[in-house]
C-alpha cells in the first residue's frame, strides 16, 4: 500500500515512512524549489509567535508506549498540543490521534523573528544614537 514501517507491524496510513525507535543518517534533504510551490508569501509577526512558544524537557513514557522504542534519555523539544495553537502548518494529528511536530518547518519562523528582532534593534540604536547627539547639543549649549 506504500506506507513502509520500520520495527512497527503496523506503520498507519498517516506517514509514508515511520520507525519505532532511533534513527540516524548523514543527511536528510527536503524538497524546497520554488518552481515546486504557489502563493509564496513572507509570514509576518514571527516574533510574536517564536514568544508564544514553550520549549520543555521531558521524559518519555516508556513503559506505557513500549511499542514506539522511545529512549530513556532525556528530552527537548516541545508540547504538540501547544506548538498547534501557535503554529498549526508544523503539526500533523495520525489516525490514533497522536500528535507530532516537524521540527525543522519551525526554522523560517526563527529566522523570520530574529530578522525582525534585528530590525528592531537597529531602530532602537538609531533613537540611542540620536538621544545621544541631542543631549550632547545641549550641554555645548550651555
Amino acid at each position: 500500500d506504500g506506507y513502509i514501517g520500520i520495527n512497527t507491524t503496523a506503520p498507519g496510513t498517516t506517514y509514508r515512512f515511520k520507525v519505532n525507535g532511533t534513527a540516524a543518517g548523514t543527511s536528510w534533504t527536503n524538497i524546497s524549489d520554488m518552481r515546486y510551490k504557489k502563493n509564496i508569501v513572507t509570514f509576518e509577526s514571527s516574533l510574536e509567535k517564536i514568544k508564544k512558544l514553550r520549549g520543555v524537557s521531558f521524559d518519555w513514557r516508556v513503559d506505557e508506549f513500549r511499542d514506539n522504542e522511545f529512549s530513556n534519555k532525556k528530552q527537548i523539544g516541545f508540547v504538540a498540543q501547544e506548538i498547534k495553537e501557535v503554529l498549526p502548518e508544523v503539526v500533523t494529528e495520525d489516525e490514533k490521534g497522536f500528535f507530532s511536530v516537524e521540527y525543522t518547518k519551525v526554522i523560517p519562523v526563527l529566522v523570520n523573528a530574529m530578522q525582525e528582532q534585528q530590525k528592531q534593534i537597529e531602530e532602537q540604536q538609531k533613537k540611542i544614537k540620536m538621544l545621544i547627539e541631542e543631549v550632547e547639543a545641549l550641554k555645548l549649549k550651555k
